[in-house]
């Protein structure tokens, strides 16, 4: 029954850092041809990265991306904070003199995902130089970045979390991050769903690469919230409830 709580926006995060030291449009753009030569590249949770290039003032990466993750990445594009926690991912991975590269360039950076299984789609996530150059002066720490995350999160629910269940409701309360599952569609009764769920564990919930490419749920465990499971039922009052404390979620990243 593993859930993930938001789904990667975080795997092509290592492929921004494209500058390296070279200082002029010029070489950032052969920096891009280099890329582009090692491609097609496979990034994993469906994507392959096909080209590179430096568009004008935007460093672009195309990536063909299967059915299932095209659907969470065209959810998670449509807030209006993506761009802003893109920023801020890209900035709290550079070291100064990285952003520096980017800011003295005036490069944005934009992701263009395309699914072509049955007809072509496209979505496209962009940065632009002066979202970038906002992020790195006023950085998403703490939780200020746990409350964009959520956002993005809460804008997509209901959410379909696999086995018939929906998530329906998040937050964080108590030192907890919260997640309401509603198992109405999922054929289950709350007696049977009492019995699975008080023998689960941290490592029946969630794997270290599931934990590592969720931004909210590894920013939440990093900044030592626990997680709660709250499963429920329309047809009763009755609540079954996975609690995972963050010493066994930090466990699984070691």
């Amino acid at each position: 029954m593993k859930t993930k709580i938001f789904t990667p926006l975080l795997c092509l995060l290592m492929l921004a850092i494209v500058a390296g030291c070279n200082w002029h449009k010029s070489k950032i753009a052969a920096e891009a041809k280099q890329l582009n030569d090692e491609c097609p590249k496979s990034l994993g949770n469906g994507m392959m990265l096909t080209s590179v290039e430096l568009d004008h003032d935007f460093m672009v990466y195309n990536v063909s991306v299967n059915a299932e993750t095209f659907v969470d990445v065209v959810e998670n594009a449509k807030s209006p904070l993506a761009s802003k926690m893109f920023s801020s991912m890209i900035v709290d991975d550079l070291d100064a003199d990285e952003r520096q590269v980017l800011l003295d360039a005036e490069v944005g950076i934009k992701y263009v995902y395309k699914c072509e299984t049955g007809e072509t789609r496209t979505v496209t996530v962009t940065v632009s130089s002066q979202e970038f150059a906002e992020a790195v002066k006023h950085p998403l720490k703490g939780r200020a970045l746990l409350d964009v995350q959520l956002s993005i999160l809460k804008g997509r629910l209901p959410m379909d979390v696999g086995a018939g269940m929906k998530m329906v409701n998040a937050e964080f309360k108590n030192g907890n991050l919260c997640c309401e599952i509603d198992v109405t569609s999922a054929g289950l009764e709350m007696s049977e769903l009492h019995t699975i769920t008080e023998k689960m564990r941290a490592a029946d919930m969630f794997t270290k690469d599931d934990i590592q490419n969720d931004p909210l749920l590894n920013t939440a465990i990093n900044q030592g919230y626990n997680i709660l499971y709250i499963y429920t039922h329309d047809h009763s009052s009755a609540q079954a409830k996975v609690f995972i404390p963050n010493r066994d979620l930090k466990a699984l990243l070691d």
